[in-house]
């Protein structure tokens, strides 16, 4: 099953200058998929597909794909604290043939479940359905759809792999074995 959660990510914890603004579809092995507004100061300027693993309890560790012309893919991963998540973000650039990771800055975000929220004005069924149609489209239209299905394998192989050797989830460079 499938749960909705409405997300925010803030590039500096406490400045609402730029912020991600959105949702994503979390199933029970812990990958989520979704869709955020990239907004800036005030405006909307774009769309990201965000896409990764996240626990409540423990932390999150996803890409963010934005479709505006000449931004680079982002990977975030933060540790969970009392008020959200926290962490460091990264810029992911093409070098040689292979992806660089720049650290960037830190990053602050907040997810909660929409149903565990009990909504009376919101269709929770009819939003994850509407979701899911745009996550489809942006992970096979994205320019960057190589390096989602990189990931997804990826992911894929430690999933079968024992847990103290598994490492982390996301793949910038290694295909699968």
């Amino acid at each position: 099953m499938l749960r909705l959660f409405d997300f925010e990510c803030y590039w500096y914890k406490g400045q609402e200058d730029e912020v991600l603004r959105g949702q994503f579809l979390l199933n029970e092995e812990g990958w989520f998929e979704g869709v955020t507004s990239n907004i800036f100061h005030g405006k909307k300027t774009g769309e990201s597909f965000i896409y990764g693993e996240f626990s409540e309890d423990t932390g999150m560790e996803f890409l963010r794909i934005s479709n505006q012309e000449g931004v680079p893919p982002f990977l975030l991963t933060g540790l969970k604290t009392a008020e959200g998540f926290e962490g460091e973000s990264y810029m992911l650039l093409p070098v040689c043939g292979e992806i660089t990771k720049i650290a960037c800055t830190t990053f602050f975000a907040t997810a909660e479940d929409v149903e565990a929220m009990e909504p009376k004005d919101r269709d929770a069924t009819g939003e994850k359905q509407a979701l899911l149609a745009k996550v489809d489209v942006l992970k096979t239209c994205s320019q960057y759809r190589d390096l989602y299905r990189r990931n997804v394998e990826y992911r894929d192989c430690k999933r079968n792999t024992p847990k103290e050797d598994a490492g982390p989830r996301i793949s910038l460079n290694n295909e699968p074995k």
